[in-house]
C-alpha cells in the first residue's frame, strides 16, 4: 500500500465520522390527516419501538411530534399527539426518547420537541393494521323480530253466493332477513249469509317472505290450518271442520315500530259436515289488510 492510498483511506473515515446525523434519520412515507397517522421508514441504523416517541422536523424546524404504535419489517406508524403545521412525504423524523431528537439532529430549531409531546392526549387508544383508514359505514337499522297485526280478510262463498269481512289477528317470527314463520287466528264471529248463521275459530301457520327485510317490501304469504265452525239456521244447529289454505301477494310497510300490510290473493276451503252444514269445497278470491307492530 502506497503513501497515497493511506491518505485517502484516513481522509474517507474521517468524512463518515464527521458526516452530518441528519442523513442516518427517516422520513415521512405517507400522511393520513383524517386518522392523524404517518408512516416512516426505521433510521438507517436503528429500528422503531413499539410506544417510542418520534419527531418530525422541515427546514431546521421542528414541527410535530407522536408516538409509534405499529411497527413492521418496513418501518413504523405513528400517531401524532402534537403538530405546529402539517407534515408531508419527505420530512425528517428522528427518535424523541427518552431525549428529545436534538441528539441526532442537533441544529434544528422552534418550538420544543417535547412540548410538541405534550400538547394534546391521544384521542384514543391506537390499534391500527394500515396507515390508511375510513369512517366505519353506516348499517342498515337493527332488524325487527316480531311483527303483530290485527286486520280483516274479504272473503267470498260462492256456493251461497255471500260475501264477508273476517277478523284476524296475525303473529309472525322473522328466522331471517327474507323468511318469517307465523300464525294467522281468522274469527268468524256471527257471520251472516243467507238465512243462516256461522261462528268458528281457527288457526293457520303461516310462511312469509319480505323482499327488503324482516316486514318490509314485497309480501308472499302462503298458509294452511283449520276453522272449527258452527252454523245455525231456524234454531237447527251443525258443527263442520273447515280446512282453509291460502295464498296472497302484497307489500308491507314498516315506520319505526309500525307496521302495515296489504294483499291479494286466493282462499281454498273444504268444509265437511252434515245437516245444515253442508260439505262443500272451493276456491275464492281474498283480500287482506292488517295494522300492528314490529318489535
Amino acid at each position: 500500500m502506497n503513501e497515497h492510498d493511506s491518505t485517502m483511506r484516513i481522509l474517507i473515515l474521517i468524512a463518515v465520522l464527521w458526516a452530518p446525523q441528519w442523513l442516518l434519520a427517516a422520513q415521512v412515507i405517507q400522511v393520513d390527516p383524517n386518522s392523524g397517522m404517518f408512516s416512516t421508514n426505521h433510521e438507517e441504523n436503528r429500528q422503531w419501538a413499539l410506544q417510542e416517541l418520534a419527531c418530525v422536523a422541515r427546514d431546521g424546524n421542528w414541527i410535530a411530534c407522536g408516538q409509534v404504535v405499529q411497527v413492521e419489517s418496513t418501518g413504523a406508524i405513528v400517531q401524532l399527539t402534537g403538530q405546529t403545521e402539517p407534515i408531508v412525504p419527505g420530512d425528517w423524523v428522528a427518535s424523541a426518547s427518552p431525549d428529545p431528537a436534538a441528539a441526532i439532529m442537533p441544529n434544528l430549531q422552534g418550538d420544543d420537541p417535547g412540548e410538541l409531546l405534550k400538547s394534546k392526549e391521544p384521542e384514543r387508544e391506537p390499534a391500527v393494521a394500515a396507515i390508511v383508514t375510513k369512517e366505519p359505514e353506516k348499517g342498515p337499522p337493527a332488524s325487527k323480530l316480531l311483527n303483530l297485526t290485527g286486520g280483516f280478510t274479504y272473503q267470498t262463498a260462492n256456493a251461497i253466493s255471500a260475501s264477508f269481512l273476517v277478523p284476524a289477528v296475525s303473529l309472525r317470527l322473522a328466522v331471517s332477513e327474507q323468511f318469517a314463520l307465523g300464525v294467522v287466528v281468522p274469527i268468524y264471529n256471527s257471520t251472516h249469509f243467507a238465512d243462516a248463521t256461522s261462528k268458528g275459530y281457527g288457526a293457520l301457520l303461516t310462511l312469509n317472505y319480505h323482499d327488503k327485510g324482516p316486514f318490509r317490501g314485497y309480501w308472499i304469504q302462503l298458509g294452511a290450518g283449520l276453522v272449527l265452525a258452527t252454523m245455525e239456521k231456524a234454531g237447527e244447529q251443525a258443527r263442520s271442520n273447515i280446512f282453509n289454505a291460502l295464498g296472497t301477494l302484497g307489500w308491507r310497510w314498516q315506520f319505526g315500530f309500525l307496521s302495515a300490510g296489504a294483499g291479494v290473493g286466493g282462499l281454498f276451503a273444504s268444509m265437511s259436515g252434515n245437516g245444515i252444514a253442508a260439505s262443500v269445497t272451493q276456491m275464492t278470491p281474498l283480500f287482506l289488510t292488517d295494522f300492528g307492530f314490529s318489535f
